[in-house]
């Protein structure tokens, strides 16, 4: 089985059994093997490297051997047509994407898709050691100095649309600062903008999922960026005479889970504590009980709002 949180496993759980597919770039055949054995898939490939090439053919049902901006393929492939077409972590290594994309669009039955992973460039890792005029080109990863194409969310967009490709699904795989290949930290950033880089929608998006079609998509399928910065938690703690009960809540400042809370309080309860992450920050906070609001509530906020808005300077745990 493959990690749907992988490049290779996200594309395999998006294609059904017994389908007729072409990987362009199966590298060591991990993902031809997986359809081929595991889905019944009829696979065959586009491969440059000959060593990859030669071992991915004793398994693979077909095989062209060459360079995909030549386009000798698709005279080797005239006259067919594929249920999914697919470029796991391919697009980047070529000098001119777009014009890819329009060609294997000729190959696509009428609801096939195109199934692309690709990193992104934008991820917070990158985007620090470039404030901090580096670029720190790898043998792989984000910055694999093998890559000849770069996009953002936006041009993303634009290449597609060229291309007459429609977006069936757009969602992303993610890894934070600290977690990825690069060394670069929120630290090497100066105090004043750390929070802005965090708070980027698309900083911890490491690399693009698309589910591509030929033809208008009714209902598209739009992740909502994840990102571990705009999830803190709440801890509601209720004391009784005879003891206490502590719950954790996670809420999303970005996506607003979580924002108004419901929850049953006890006959018994003497006394309700809310506390969150300890660090400078301005929190807007009102309570109700039985349908009316509270008037006094206590808080070691150093200023407090007529509108509901407190202010906490970071030196104690933020408490209500």
């Amino acid at each position: 089985d493959l990690d749907e949180q992988s490049s290779v496993g996200k594309i395999a759980a998006q294609i059904k059994p017994g389908s007729k597919v072409l990987e362009f770039g199966p590298g060591n055949g991990r993902l031809t093997k997986h359809l081929i054995g595991a889905k019944q898939c009829e696979v065959s490939i586009v491969e440059l490297d000959k060593e990859l090439f030669d071992f991915v053919s004793e398994f693979a049902q077909d095989g062209f051997y060459g360079d995909i901006e030549s386009f000798e393929w698709a005279n080797y492939y005239a006259g067919q047509t594929f249920d999914y077409v697919l470029f796991a972590d391919v697009l980047e290594h070529l000098v001119d994407p777009g014009k890819t994309l329009k060609k294997v669009r000729e190959f696509l039955n009428e609801e096939g898709e195109i199934l692309i992973t690709f990193p992104n460039l934008a991820h917070n890792s990158v985007m620090i050691d470039l404030f901090n005029n580096q670029l720190p080109w790898a043998s792989y990863g984000l910055l694999d100095e093998t890559h000849n194409s770069f996009y953002t969310h936006d041009g993303f967009q634009k290449v597609f649309e060229k291309a007459g490709l429609f977006i069936n699904i757009e969602d992303y795989l993610y890894l934070a600062v600290g977690d990825t290949e690069l060394k670069s930290t929120y630290e090497e950033l100066p105090e004043a903008v750390r929070y802005d880089f965090k708070m980027r929608p698309f900083g911890e998006v490491y690399q693009y999922f698309f589910s591509l079609m030929k033809h208008p998509v009714v209902q598209t399928s739009i992740a909502q960026p994840q990102n571990s910065n705009y999830v803190k938690v709440l801890e509601v703690t209720q004391q009784t005479k005879q003891d206490e009960t502590i719950q954790q809540i996670p809420f999303n400042n970005f996506t607003g889970e979580n924002e108004t809370l419901s929850f049953p309080v006890s006959e018994a309860t003497e006394r309700m504590v809310f506390r969150f992450a300890q660090q400078p920050s301005f929190i807007e906070f009102s309570a109700e009980a039985a349908g009316e609001k509270l008037i006094f509530i206590d808080s070691n906020a150093v200023v407090k709002t007529v509108n509901d808005c407190y202010l906490f300077d970071g030196k104690e745990i933020p408490e209500f």
